[in-house]
């Protein structure tokens, strides 16, 4: 073995420099391809596990929401269905038809919270009559005419009109709830 010579020596170095730069440069890109599939997969398994989640929280929602519109409809068929027995104990004056759904809201007993939105002609009368003294909240609404009505409840609004009307909801009403 001999000695290295000055230039040869520096040589080597330099050649030993590059290789550890080069080496450096591969393995700081490997770490970058790393980091950036593991954020690429992590990111996808996230996304994966959020759809799971959504679908998970609307098959909840929809299945609330079915449940929601079954009570809403018994709710609706049980009052449409006491206002036509308040309908059929007499003859029908003006204002009856109105009247009688307020009645038949009367007396669920105040289970659901109930405003009514009529014209401003019905308003009086029935403000002045035993469903306004019910509790029943009864509020104008500009855009109903007379003999029509709104019922709000906190599961929605609800048009309620004519006689005409009610019976056809009684007659739909006949299968059932959810019929």
């Amino acid at each position: 073995m001999g000695v290295i010579s000055r230039a040869d020596f520096e040589r080597l170095r330099r050649a030993a420099q590059e290789e550890r730069g080069a080496l450096e440069a591969q393995a700081d890109a490997a770490r970058d391809a790393a980091r950036h599939d593991g954020y690429r997969e992590g990111l996808h398994e996230a996304r994966e596990m959020a759809l799971a989640l959504l679908a998970d929280d609307l098959a909840s929602l929809r299945q609330s929401l079915d449940e929601a519109h079954s009570a809403l409809v018994a709710e609706l068929a049980q009052l449409v269905r006491r206002a036509l027995t308040l309908l059929a104990e007499g003859p029908v004056p003006d204002g009856f038809v109105e009247a009688a759904v307020l009645q038949a809201v009367s007396d669920a007993g105040g289970l659901v919270p109930v405003r009514l939105l009529v014209s401003f002609e019905d308003e009086a009368h029935l403000k002045e009559g035993p469903v306004g003294a019910s509790g029943v909240t009864i509020a104008r609404d500009a855009q109903l005419n007379p003999g029509e009505m709104v019922v709000e409840t906190p599961r929605g609004r609800h048009a309620i009109g004519w006689l005409a009307q009610l019976t056809e909801i009684a007659d739909s009403l006949a299968d059932g709830p959810d019929g």
